[in-house]
């Protein structure tokens, strides 16, 4: 629950319901049930954010189909665990995807300058630069509010 203030009271909001929050000057996103701090805004921000997932551990004997008498069958649990991974937001979707030289190639389609200088690199130095053309993407389409009256 985030608590704030309202008016002259105070309110309270389950964090499940809300798509993110701005304390300080940051802003945090939603990300799975866990609030990630994007350190750079812009049309499409990198961030870094924890994930949990859920892995099998094997604590009895597997199932061998060519055992005789047919083999056994797996017992377990189920073990849940984060996982930190690289995410890119995009503002105008409003969609979080995992950082990869395909998220950012479909990104930067929206800008076809950067998207041919981009592609006229090999697969190697596109990935050591896709950062850099996200940047130059952000400097090229700045996210613009609108002005309250």
């Amino acid at each position: 629950t985030i608590v704030y203030r309202k008016g002259i009271g105070i309110s309270l909001v389950k964090t499940d319901s809300i798509w993110g929050y701005c304390q300080n000057n940051t802003i945090y996103i939603n990300v799975e049930g866990s609030f990630c701090r994007l350190p750079v805004f812009g049309n499409v921000s990198h961030f870094i954010g924890s994930i949990s997932t859920e892995a099998f551990k094997p604590n009895g004997p597997f199932y061998d189909p060519n055992s005789p008498g047919g083999g056994n069958s797996i017992t377990g649990v189920a073990i849940k665990t984060k996982e930190t991974h690289e995410f890119l937001f995009d503002f105008y979707t409003g969609k979080v995807v995992v950082a990869s030289l395909e998220s950012v190639t479909e990104i930067l389609q929206r800008d076809t300058v950067l998207y041919k200088d981009f592609m006229a690199l090999k697969k190697r130095q596109r990935r050591k630069k896709m950062y850099v053309f996200l940047k130059s993407y952000n400097e090229r389409h700045p996210v613009y509010f609108p002005r309250l009256s």
